[in-house]
């Protein structure tokens, strides 16, 4: 359960990053946020800590899935998820070019993620959480239809899906019980 309140941390730094940052708006990149100012110190710090906190969850996935090709490989993409967002935050390394290939590895992630990840839960029995990732992963795969998730509005239609489904089965781990195991 303490990755799974990620997007919450990541969000709540988004936000006060926005806050010390006047000059952006929603028309640019999420990561235009980092370009500098303390508004960029919150920024990246939010980055770091969020992927973490993703890492940590896609453990809980690995455990949660084990043994089903699918399950694994979904909780796969949410490490790659992870480890994306924390290399994003590390401020200290220039990325170059590559920056943006981790952006759009990220934001193609989640929604592959998601569709693999619906397959176990459904297979699971675990059908209104299946329903709600596959959801998310549609809704995740529109700013791609639309040309790339470019703008701040874009990704966060990727990210608050995610956001979601990530909330919801993290609190279904969290209720099992030890070694509990649910077919």
């Amino acid at each position: 359960m303490f990755g799974a309140p990620s997007s919450i941390l990541g969000a709540l730094m988004i936000y006060l990053s926005i806050t010390m940052t006047p000059e952006w708006t929603m028309n640019q990149s999420i990561s235009a946020l980092g370009s500098g100012g303390l508004g960029s110190v919150v920024f990246e710090s939010g980055l770091l800590m969020a992927g973490s906190m993703a890492m940590i969850f896609s453990a809980g996935l690995f455990e949660f899935s084990e043994k089903d090709f699918l399950g694994m490989i979904g909780s796969g993409g949410v490490l790659i998820y992870g480890v994306s967002v924390s290399a994003l935050g590390l401020s200290l390394v220039d990325f170059g070019e590559y920056r943006g290939y981790l952006v759009y590895l990220l934001f193609f992630v989640v929604p592959v993620s998601l569709a693999l990840l619906s397959i176990h839960l459904y297979k699971r029995g675990l059908k209104s959480y299946a329903v709600l990732g596959a959801v998310a992963s549609i809704i995740s795969i529109i700013p791609w239809i639309m040309g790339g998730p470019t703008t701040a509005t874009q990704e966060l239609m990727v990210l608050i899906p995610f956001s979601v489904w990530q909330l919801a089965i993290g609190y279904h781990m969290y209720k099992l019980e030890p070694n509990e195991k649910e077919f």
